[in-house]
């Protein structure tokens, strides 16, 4: 699927392998000039020193929304620590 408009803008999705992936992506892939990541993706890239000055080579644009993670289990589940 390729959204044009006017042949000044493309929107061409690609398929990831995850956030580390897409910030790898939009690092060092030609073509690539935009990814959707959770902040603390690029936090924990700082930390690790995922590359070289990411703060000058990345620019954040706009909040999208809140993630939701929901955990499903047994009833005999009553806290994360019990998963271990």
């Amino acid at each position: 699927m390729i959204i044009s408009h006017a042949a000044t803008r493309r929107l061409l999705p690609v398929v990831d392998q995850g956030p580390l992936q897409n910030l790898t992506d939009l690092m060092l892939l030609r073509g690539i000039d935009m990814a959707i990541m959770q902040v603390d993706v690029l936090d924990y890239a700082r930390q690790q020193n995922f590359t070289p000055s990411i703060e000058h080579s990345i620019t954040y644009v706009t909040r999208l929304y809140n993630g939701e993670f929901h955990l499903l289990a047994r009833q005999d589940v009553r806290e994360v620590a019990d998963l271990s």
